[in-house]
């Protein structure tokens, strides 16, 4: 098999999950567009401040989580299809034990890991191997890949929920400058640009209650604009991080590795 057929194999099967990414971006689209979380706000007789908070958070639906969790499994698969092709080169022999190295939680504890591949692959290639750094401890993408891959094997669907993404903060201080108006003239054509922030506490799991923001004492009610997103809720692994994001960063580091390894499928 030339080294053109090898990687070939390999890039089907990103093709593949490339299109379910895709589909998961479609369904999370239609999912935000049925306005599946609703706010209002109250003001705060004690502090004289005006809080807004969720009163509508409807469910995820479970066919994204499913087709997460294909997603994971599909990328981890890539990376233990591109080992089994290394392996089958170092030592023309097939095996169903093999797969894509990841885990150790440091440089010297994923070299111990690495050693069991030394009767397989060859010294460059297990150079490589380390220079990925696929753990925690070095680049953690590779260590989430394989975690959720490790859930999803074993619980079904992936957990995913809510998260607050963003707020227009602009909004809310042309409600100030609105209110000065109303009293100086100089303010009257005042505009504030838009100006979207991401909160620090993305509020993940978003729940009917939460608190969404909380203006200044004596701040006027005006319109506010939040955005929200389908986020994981895997704790210690992937708490509260956008799944389509996250996928995309999956992808793209199973893509370039996949690329980068392709001078070693001769």
């Amino acid at each position: 098999m030339s080294t053109n057929e090898r990687a070939s194999k390999l890039y089907q099967k990103l093709n593949w999950t490339e299109q379910l990414l895709s589909d998961l971006k479609l369904q999370c689209d239609a999912f935000l567009r049925t306005h599946p979380y609703a706010f209002s706000s109250r003001l705060e007789p004690e502090t004289n401040c005006r809080v807004y908070f969720l009163t509508t958070v409807k469910e995820v639906p479970a066919p994204i989580s499913f087709l997460t969790g294909d997603i994971i499994q599909n990328l981890r698969g890539a990376l233990d299809h591109l080992a089994y092709q290394l392996v089958l080169i170092g030592t023309s022999k097939e095996s169903t034990k093999i797969y894509f190295p990841i885990g150790g939680k440091g440089d010297e504890a994923y070299k111990e890991k690495l050693k069991d591949y030394t009767k397989w692959l060859k010294k460059d290639v297990l150079e490589a191997f380390e220079n990925l750094r696929p753990y925690k401890e070095g680049n953690a993408i590779f260590w989430q890949l394989n975690e959720l891959n490790n859930i999803n094997k074993h619980r079904v669907p992936i957990t995913t929920g809510s998260a607050l993404n963003s707020m227009n903060i602009g909004m809310n201080l042309q409600g100030v400058v609105d209110q000065l108006a109303s009293e100086e003239p100089l303010w009257r054509n005042v505009r504030v640009p838009d100006f979207v922030v991401s909160p620090s506490d993305r509020k993940f799991p978003l729940k009917v209650g939460d608190k969404l923001f909380q203006s200044g004492p004596n701040e006027p009610e005006c319109q506010q604009e939040f955005g929200f997103g389908i986020a994981f809720g895997e704790p210690n692994v992937v708490d509260g991080a956008p799944i389509v994001n996250t996928l995309q960063q999956m992808f793209d580091l199973v893509k370039s590795t996949i690329q980068d390894f392709t001078t070693f499928l001769d």
